[in-house]
């Protein structure tokens, strides 16, 4: 089971903070299969360029894009995170 944990941006549209699934594959096929099950989740996740760049996905603690971006693998026991960026000024 991979255990995906969600900020409440995207917690309001899953109706959960968490929940694991059965799930083996790229980060670019799990966001696919979110945007599929949770049909709002697309304009969270994309805008009109590209992946929403204000959302971090860390998994077991390490940023995607410190492994391979999009292409990173999903496998059993595995925690993702969905991590709003913050920005202050």
């Amino acid at each position: 089971m991979v255990k995906i944990i969600y900020p409440i941006i995207l917690a309001s549209v899953t109706k959960k903070k968490e929940e694991e699934i059965e799930f083996s594959g790229s980060i670019q096929s799990l966001l696919d299969y979110l945007c599929e099950k949770y049909k709002k989740i697309e304009k969270v996740f994309y805008n009109e360029e590209g992946f929403n760049r204000f959302i971090n996905i860390y998994v077991n603690n390490e940023d995607i894009r410190n492994l391979n971006g999009f292409e990173t693998e999903v496998k059993d026991d595995d925690v993702v995170k969905f991590i709003p960026a913050i920005a202050g000024g």
